[in-house]
């Protein structure tokens, strides 16, 4: 039997998750892309992939239906088509130096903005109009435009990116020995800083478990205050229950995190539960 990755572990905790993500219209997508993290793997797996040693590989994009919720077939059919075999991410085949990307590296993300695919066209456009431009007015003969066009974003990563609609803010809570400490514990100080905070309005989120701490995902209508300094409070809080933190970092854009029910570095389920 062909071995394949595996990506999506629990159906009902990811379709769970988009639904509580909120509406997403008919001309909108949630981005999804595995990745192979260099922190994962070995010098020599590092060694062998060379210029390859890069961070996203394969990428989907989830659709919203009529009624402003992603169909849920659609939604795992998706999912699936990223485990796919071992032997699609074997590189140097046959030679010493042959590699095949490890499960223990791959995580995949989700962007939990929606992305405007009206606005994502338009940019593409406009990003190729620019290397047109460049094309027409080159002394090279265009050949540096040429080849620019040639491999030009193909699957529309950077735009779907960029091209968002926030319906919410991140806190990205790493934790360097969070594998010795009680998660639910931590989970408790966390929750109870969110809701006592006089920064936020009415506060609505989820926590977002992943292997290496928390993802706080916040309705951006609840930020009243700058929430640079509720990291620090925060920050505070954790280390008084013996968290080495390694950063909390509040984030905007896209909010791309580890997806709610899929399985990360081989061995960690990504969970969700509201804030």
């Amino acid at each position: 039997m062909v071995k394949s990755y595996t990506v999506l572990i629990n159906e009902k905790s990811f379709i769970s998750f988009l639904n509580k993500l909120g509406d997403i219209f008919p001309n909108e997508t949630y981005f999804v892309n595995t990745a192979f993290r260099s922190k994962k793997m070995t010098d020599i797996e590092k060694t062998k992939l060379g210029a390859r040693n890069r961070e996203i590989y394969l990428t989907k994009y989830i659709r919203g239906d009529v009624n402003n919720r992603v169909n849920e077939e659609n939604a795992l059919q998706k999912m699936y088509e990223l485990e796919v075999p071992y032997k699609a991410l074997t590189f140097n085949k046959g030679t010493e130096s042959e590699i095949t990307l490890p499960q223990s590296a791959m995580v995949t993300y989700i962007c939990c903005n929606p992305s405007d695919e009206v606005k994502v066209a338009i940019n593409h456009l406009e990003s190729t109009n620019d290397i047109l431009k460049n094309l027409v007015l080159s002394n090279d003969n265009g050949i540096d435009a040429k080849k620019q066009l040639a491999h030009h974003n193909k699957d529309f990563r950077s735009e779907r990116m960029k091209c968002n609609r926030i319906k919410w803010v991140d806190f990205d809570i790493d934790i360097e020995n969070i594998s010795e400490l009680n998660r639910e514990e931590i989970k408790s100080v966390i929750k109870e800083c969110f809701t006592i905070y006089e920064g936020f309005k009415s506060i609505k989120g989820l926590v977002v478990s992943t292997s290496g701490g928390f993802h706080v995902l916040v309705d951006k209508d609840c930020i009243k205050r700058n929430p640079y300094d509720f990291c620090t409070n925060l920050n505070i809080s954790l280390s008084q229950v013996e968290c080495k933190i390694k950063e909390i970092e509040f984030k905007s854009g896209c909010c791309m995190i580890p997806c709610v029910g899929t399985l990360q570095y081989g061995n960690f389920e990504v969970t969700c539960e509201n804030l």
